[in-house]
């Protein structure tokens, strides 16, 4: 019954690209862009750090409180400009804050899992299933409700989904925090400080520790993060995103 809902839903059910808006052939049914746009998003990925100068996906570089916390690095796909709104990896960005769909976050989880399988044979991991965890920075509670959904959740459990590693919910939000993008650097240090907990420590007690976020901008958030699963135990923490601001 699966089998056949999924034949149909090729279709009968209308894919857009995330870009432009264009609908996507029957062929392109699990990719998030048309072939235009596509371009455009690889392209994003080659573009080169201004820190190290190599391309985004192959940059481990990471804001210096993210170092500091002890992340091992800071992996993304793309960088953030907010000027550009209307680019394929922008566009993709606000899709997935805001209208949660499969199909997208499967290509994201894609994406993402192959910057998950180097670090995994960096570290020479035997066997990531057994010996790693994906987590993610939880979203405010203001912003959960008002969406309806947390976006780094989502795309946390199908990149798990995708890389066969599992996935924990390992992080809680403790008391109110504003969002973070309605403040200033300094600000954002300290409406996050002291406002994570971990629900059960001998989830990543040694254990690699892949933690997800969608964006990061100045790594405060993520910081007080990592400084919680390694104090838990963690052996190593990795930060994933899709795009660094």
């Amino acid at each position: 019954m699966r089998r056949v809902f999924y034949h149909l839903s090729r279709f009968f059910f209308v894919r857009k690209c995330v870009g432009c808006g264009e609908i996507l052939d029957a062929e392109q049914h699990t990719d998030a862009f048309c072939p235009k746009c596509r371009v455009l998003w690889e392209g994003a990925k080659t573009a080169n750090c201004p820190k190290c100068f190599g391309a985004v996906v192959e940059c481990g570089c990471m804001p210096t409180t993210l170092k500091k916390s002890g992340a091992l690095c800071l992996r993304k796909l793309t960088f953030y400009r907010a000027e550009l709104f209307h680019t394929p990896q922008n566009r993709l960005l606000y899709h997935l804050k805001h209208q949660p769909n499969r199909r997208i976050e499967g290509f994201v989880a894609k994406e993402l899992s192959k910057l998950v399988f180097k670090e995994c044979q960096t570290l020479e991991l035997e066997c990531p299933a057994q010996e790693a965890v994906i987590v993610y920075l939880p979203r405010t509670g203001k912003a959960k409700r008002r969406e309806g959904f947390d976006q780094s959740e989502r795309l946390a459990k199908a990149l798990s989904v995708e890389s066969g590693i599992p996935f924990v919910s390992a992080i809680c939000r403790t008391g109110r925090s504003k969002e973070q993008k309605s403040l200033q650097r300094n600000e954002r240090f300290q409406n996050v400080k002291g406002k994570f907990s971990l629900k059960n420590p001998e989830d990543v007690k040694g254990k690699c520790v892949f933690l997800l976020d969608d964006i990061v901008t100045t790594g405060a958030g993520m910081s007080e993060c990592v400084k919680l699963l390694r104090h838990s135990g963690a052996k190593f923490v990795l930060c994933l995103c899709i795009a660094q601001d």
